[in-house]
């Protein structure tokens, strides 16, 4: 009986399916680098190690639309062209533009959108109100940041606070490093419950 030859050494090799070019190299798929603006719906895919993530403060696109100055994120406008990222939402208030950035360590604050890195949560600052007027909510004047419900003063009006960290949402359980996170509360059962306004059906 003929035995099999022993394959050449060469052709071991190509039996074995070669691992994917790394980002950068010839053939690897492009990928969108650090402060860059992405269009996700485009197939847009932010290199390893960052997100996208929304970025009302940074420069606009290199091309303005329309051949003139367009507006940041959270600015007024009255249609999608006024915009540096091309959509003008219900309100009268640009979308932010999306970019390729890296994510926020915890404390930082992410009230614009930012995306918080692996563990975080974009935490609100909020402190409940029930109604009470105790403090003035979002948009009311302020003259400083503990007359607003949301902890923050700014251009003399409340507006969002939020910070990256750690909490436990509703329906987990909380812990010394993870207390529940704002508008929760730890349950007689264990798990964080929702905070209902006082007079408030379950």
């Amino acid at each position: 009986m003929a035995t099999a030859k022993p394959l050449p050494a060469l052709a071991l090799c190509a039996l074995v399916a070669a691992p994917p070019p790394l980002a950068g190299a010839p053939g690897a798929p492009s990928c969108v680098g650090a402060g860059e603006p992405v269009d996700m719906e485009a197939g847009g895919e932010c290199c390893v190690g960052l997100v996208a993530s929304a970025d009302p403060g940074g420069p606009p696109p290199p091309a303005p639309r329309g051949g003139r100055a367009c507006a940041a994120g959270f600015a007024a406008c009255k249609g999608d062209a006024d915009c540096c990222s091309g959509s003008c939402r219900a309100h009268g208030t640009c979308a932010p533009v999306v970019r390729c950035l890296a994510p926020l360590g915890a404390g930082a604050d992410c009230s614009a959108g930012r995306v918080c890195g692996p563990g975080l949560h974009c935490i609100d600052q909020s402190v409940p109100d029930h109604g009470m007027g105790v403090c003035a909510r979002l948009a009311h004047a302020c003259g400083k940041d503990s007359d607003c419900c949301s902890s923050k003063c700014a251009g003399k009006a409340c507006v969002r606070h939020a910070l990256c960290g750690r909490c436990a949402r509703q329906g987990t359980e909380p812990s010394r490093d993870s207390p529940c996170c704002p508008g929760t509360y730890r349950g007689a059962g264990g798990p964080c419950v929702a905070d209902h306004p006082v007079g408030a059906g379950p």
